[in-house]
């Protein structure tokens, strides 16, 4: 027996270093059998680049991870890292409390970031990712708050990235991501995404236009929250799933208008979304979940689609002077709580249906109204003219309150009518009145041509052209 015990373990490989082999200041494990070798390590200071190979008795071994616990805070102080391509794994807590550290360089081959590995940067600025990152693990980047700059080369591979929480993406204190070093404000989503992963673009604050393809199907939880310079989202009909808190806190959103195949608005989904101004829920919506839209203090006209049952808590709960109206086109009244709604609201219900409404709480506590016909009157479309220097307004439907967006070059927002502008722009406008469902966006762009001399526009051509050119020459514009 003795005797087979030895020859099986002579005929086992000899797969890992017994000690470890210290390399140029890094210490690492090294496999004889895959030749591939694991910084264990790290007793450096200042400017450090991982090796891509290292040489141990002759014998080349390819650096492929950084281990657990890697780096030794006592025997030296790290500046930057940068990795080589063939890292394909940064351990847990590998570089935990590196205080002094200011940037980090993944190589293309980096595929895992492990739980806290960078938690307590507290230094930490630059982040440089390469193109094949899959996971990045729980608080990677935890009280990393000085970081401001996260630079990609690849949109499509991080909208697929498994972040496990708020802090495992560095965005979420950075707030700046650069794509091939020119910052990400138009945001457009690569074809070929089905699901835009959780916290994907956490705390992208100078996200400023959201384009969603077609084929995307669903959106993971928190992954816009924090977007708050985001003012519109361009949802494809493929979406059916919005999760919780994705659009948190977006308070420059001002319009929403959802896909016509999501069943359910998930937990907080849009809540925070302070200047949201018009909501268009889709007809095929069921269920409205907890806090929803709580917070969304600019809404003042709300219609709840036919198949809506459940409508829960906090979903539409804000403070405001205004009333706010909701007009339910389903006959029989869904399952709603007494904070589903913001106080003073008035529902208005289809015509022969409010004793429905009257007599199941808390339908009954709350100011039930009934319009006439299969829903309520809505505003009509409007129609966009520039006549003498003004852009003006008109709807069939009277005493309307026209909403407005100007993209030019001052870029104006605001709500009436009769508007100067003096360039070329484009226009999106809708209206609004109360007991009134709002109308249709109408998307119009306004071209300006004046008289050939006319520079400053103004109507004439006259001695105020000559100190405007005058003007423009000597400041080169």
């Amino acid at each position: 027996m003795k005797k087979l015990l030895a020859i099986a373990l002579m005929l086992l490989p000899i797969v890992a270093s017994a000690d470890p082999v210290e390399v140029d200041g890094l210490k690492y494990t090294i496999n004889t059998e895959t030749m591939e070798a694991t910084v264990t390590q790290i007793n450096y200071s200042g400017i450090l680049s991982i090796p891509e190979t290292i040489l141990v008795e002759d014998v080349e071994y390819t650096v492929t991870a950084i281990a657990d616990y890697a780096l030794n805070r006592k025997d030296g102080e790290l500046i930057s890292i940068t990795f080589p391509k063939s890292i394909k794994k940064v351990g847990t807590y590998a570089f935990c409390d590196c205080y002094n550290l200011i940037s980090v360089k993944f190589g293309d081959g980096l595929e895992e970031i492990g739980a806290r590995a960078f938690s307590n940067c507290s230094s930490l600025q630059s982040i440089t990712f390469g193109n094949s990152v899959k996971s990045i693990g729980y608080d990677a980047f935890y009280e990393c708050s000085s970081l401001n700059q996260i630079y990609i080369s690849d949109l499509k591979q991080w909208c697929m990235i498994d972040f496990t929480s708020s802090a495992s993406n560095p965005l979420y204190y950075a707030h700046h991501l650069y794509l091939n070093k020119k910052e990400v404000k138009q945001l457009y989503i690569p074809e070929g995404i089905e699901n835009i992963k959780e916290y994907a673009f956490y705390g992208g604050a100078n996200i400023t236009t959201l384009d969603i393809p077609s084929g995307v199907s669903e959106i993971g939880n928190c992954a816009f929250l924090g977007c708050t310079s985001l003012t519109s989202v361009n949802f494809p009909e493929s979406l059916t799933k919005i999760g919780s808190m994705t659009f948190h806190n977006c308070n420059s959103l001002e319009e929403l208008d959802l896909s016509d195949n999501i069943t359910t608005i998930d937990e907080s989904a849009f809540s925070g979304c302070s200047k949201l101004q018009k909501l268009k829920l889709p007809e095929s919506l069921q269920i409205i979940r907890n806090g929803a839209f709580n917070g969304c203090s600019s809404l003042r006209s709300v219609t709840i689609p036919s198949l809506v049952e459940f409508i829960f808590q906090y979903a539409f709960s804000f403070s405001t002077s205004e009333t706010v109206e909701f007009f339910m086109k389903e006959e029989y009244p869904p399952l709603a709580y007494d904070n589903s709604f913001p106080a003073g609201a008035k529902f208005y219900v289809p015509d022969g249906s409010i004793e429905l409404y009257q007599g199941v709480a808390p339908w009954s506590s709350l100011d039930v109204l009934t319009y006439s016909g299969s829903g309520p009157d809505k505003c009509g479309a409007p129609s966009v003219s520039y006549v003498g220097g003004k852009l003006s307004f008109k709807s069939d439907t009277p005493d309307v309150v026209f909403h407005y967006t100007i993209t030019s070059v001052d870029s104006q927002k605001n709500a009436g009518n009769d508007i100067d502008i003096s360039g070329n722009c484009k226009v999106s406008v809708y209206a609004s009145k109360k007991g009134y469902e709002d109308s249709d966006t109408v998307e119009t762009v306004v071209n300006i041509i004046g008289k050939q001399g006319d520079v400053n526009r103004d109507g004439d051509v006259n001695v105020a052209d000559h100190v405007k050119l005058s003007d423009i020459i000597m400041n080169n514009e």
